[in-house]
């Protein structure tokens, strides 16, 4: 932080230079007194440029030791000037050295952030550059004149050079003023956009074909003081802010926004070039060979853009891959029903792939065909379709474990006449499943262009997700049905069973009709005790067998418990059952039907869903009675035959 003294002393020093200046526009003695007027306005610049370089850290000084130095050089063009009024080379040079160096200052104050873009900056500085010199060179009074007969190089670099440079300058400053800063650095930023332009303002003799700053009484020379003294006012005021006078990244932005028009306008100066020289005077070799080498350096431009597009484009996919396999992965975290997991798989692999339709094949349990579970964008007619490992295209993706894609269908031999029908002539792609090297199934998509690597790669990533997601899946189904089913007979139990006739006694109430049927196997302790408890559990299966076969899909078929059987009938009536029970009893023993010894009986037990019923346990309690009534009967009806049945599978 400096002390307030050194910035009111800069202030001061700017005040008396514009002071001087105007006082000595008149006084017949006043070359000397001009030139330390404006050398006054150097000094102001220069003594603001160290302040900031001693105050500033170190990263951020930079632009201000290049500040300084174009002040320095500014400077000794007037002391040179003041030395030897003839010496017009040296004060052409140095005042040149001097924009330049302010040029530069500019530019790396505004991309000290954005070194990756180096390239494209110098580019678009040679542009703006190249695009002054063709204006300037074109248009300008002071150009022609100089151009126009044998003249020094001095003033040809100071009607051209000069110029060009102070236009660029203000360009620069522009983005520093369109920049989105706060605070001391936006005083910073507007102070070297008033240095700007009064520097710019200084060279409008030489563009208007007049003599260089500053002769005296010239009033542009206002513009000379006022340039490089508010040069020294911004490096004071970013001296006593510090860090804070830095350019944000804001500026990057407002530079990059300003450089999307560079191109346009180039192309224009271009245009317009060409037009003023078809319909006026044409272009000397000069202007030409600039123009030429502006459209070189403009197409070079164009392409650059066009691949930072191209880039840009791909970058963007790639996010949006990426942004689309997070939700993916979000979308399948805790899924545990298998066909809801397939379902999301097939429909987010449309959408990653920009396909037409998805469909998963899984293995079946012998490992050797392949079933098509699910599908996008197919019609129902695909689903369920089997195809053998070892010789269809899926399977082959099982068999080598990797990615496969097809531009044409119709051309793969191992493609089958049934998916052709689905499929047509779209290109297709298909990533094996698999689950800690253990082959799972294929994911297959079918697109509307042809895939490339890239494709194969990310529909391999989304494989790889899903076979984790289907895995887990299966593992809570297996676990789900475990909890659900008797292990012994693959029915219902009792948990399983509770479940549905809660959900189906809510539905008699509701006036849907509702029989239960409570089976028992009749004599079946006596079964076990001479042949064996295996013996009895095979012939609880087989009965399961016939009971399962016989009972319709909507309705519910459990093991009750020990040899007792109990089925859930819905729309159906007491007639109905007694036909359902004697359809089971047809089916059972089953195949060992001629062995007499090993035949069972059945006993069954029927009852009706009444309104005077307040639970589905009362509902099985009366199946319970009506059973126990004809197990009764029939040990009665034995008893008075004197006749032992000998059961028989």
């Amino acid at each position: 932080m400096r002390t307030p003294t050194l910035t009111q002393s800069l202030y001061g020093a700017y005040a008396g230079g514009a002071i001087l200046l105007l006082g000595a526009g008149h006084a017949s003695t006043g070359p000397i007194m001009w030139a330390t007027v404006l050398m006054i306005g150097a000094i102001a610049g220069a003594f603001g440029c160290v302040m900031a370089v001693k105050s500033l850290p170190k990263n951020i000084e930079v632009p201000w030791i290049i500040f300084g130095l174009a002040a320095t050089a500014q400077l000794a063009a007037q002391l040179a000037h003041l030395w030897d009024d003839a010496a017009v080379d040296s004060f052409a040079l140095l005042n040149f050295i001097s924009y330049l160096l302010f040029v530069a200052g500019l530019g790396w104050l505004l991309h000290q952030r954005d070194r990756a873009r180096v390239f494209e900056i110098v580019l678009d500085a040679g542009l703006v550059i190249l695009a002054f010199m063709v204006v300037v060179r074109r248009w300008a009074p002071g150009a022609q004149m100089v151009t126009s007969g044998e003249h020094p190089f001095a003033h040809i670099l100071t009607a051209i050079g000069t110029p060009v440079l102070a236009g660029t300058t203000v360009l620069l400053s522009l983005v520093l003023v369109l920049a989105r800063t706060d605070g001391r650095g936006r005083g910073v930023a507007v102070l070297l956009g008033s240095a700007s332009l009064g520097l710019a303002g200084s060279t409008i003799p030489v563009v208007l074909g007049n003599s260089a700053c500053c002769t005296v009484g010239d009033p542009t020379a206002l513009f000379y003081v006022i340039g490089w003294s508010a040069l020294g006012l911004a490096g004071a005021v970013a001296a006593s802010a510090g860090i804070d006078a830095n350019i944000p990244p804001a500026a990057d932005i407002a530079s990059r926004r300003l450089r999307l028009v560079v191109a346009p306008a180039v192309a224009i100066v271009i245009g317009a070039v060409i037009i003023d020289a078809a319909w006026h005077e044409p272009l000397r070799d000069a202007t030409a060979f600039a123009l030429s080498l502006l459209g070189m350096l403009f197409a070079l431009r164009v392409s650059q853009l066009l691949f930072a597009t191209h880039q840009q484009s791909a970058q963007q996919i790639e996010l949006t891959q990426s942004r689309l396999l997070v939700e993916v992965s979000q979308a399948l975290a805790g899924r545990t029903d298998l066909d809801a997991t397939l379902n999301v798989v097939t429909k987010c692999a449309c959408r990653l792939l920009n396909a037409r339709a998805a469909a998963i094949e899984l293995l079946d349990e012998s490992g050797q065909t392949l079933e098509l579970r699910a599908t996008h964008g197919l019609s129902r007619s695909a689903k369920n379709l089997r195809f053998d490992v070892a010789t269809s295209f899926s399977g082959r993706v099982v068999r080598e474990g990797r990615a496969r894609t097809t531009m044409n269908p119709r051309e793969e031999p191992d493609i089958h006449e049934s998916s052709l029908r689905h499929l047509g002539s779209s290109p297709m792609a298909a990533a094996p499943l698999r689950f800690q090297n253990r082959p799972l199934g294929v994911l297959s998509c079918i697109g509307k262009y042809p895939f490339d690597a890239n494709d194969l790669e990310l529909l391999g990533a989304l494989a790889a997700q899903a076979a984790v997601a289907i895995e887990n899946a299966r593992l809570f189904e297996q676990v789900r049905v475990l909890s659900l089913t008797d292990p012994l007979t693959g029915l219902a139990n009792r948990r399983q069973l509770t479940k549905d006739l809660s959900r189906e006694f809510a539905a008699a109430i509701r006036g849907r009709a509702l029989v239960a049927v409570m089976f028992d196997l009749n004599g079946f302790k006596q079964y076990n005790d001479k042949f064996g408890h295996p013996a009895g559990d095979e012939a609880l299966r087989k009965f399961a067998a016939a009971l399962s076969i016989s009972t319709r899909a909507q309705n519910t078929a459990a093991r009750y418990g020990g040899d007792e059987f109990l089925t859930l009938l819905t729309d159906t009536n007491r007639a109905g059952a007694k036909v359902f029970i004697e359809r089971v009893r047809s089916m059972f023993p089953g195949p060992d039907a001629e062995n007499r010894e090993k035949r069972l009986s059945v006993s069954a037990g029927i009852a009706e869903y009444t309104p005077s019923m307040k639970t589905g346990e009362d509902l099985v309690e009366a199946a319970d009675r009506e059973l126990y009534l004809e197990k009764r009967q029939r040990t009665v009806s034995l008893a008075t035959s004197q006749t032992f049945e000998q059961p028989a599978q």
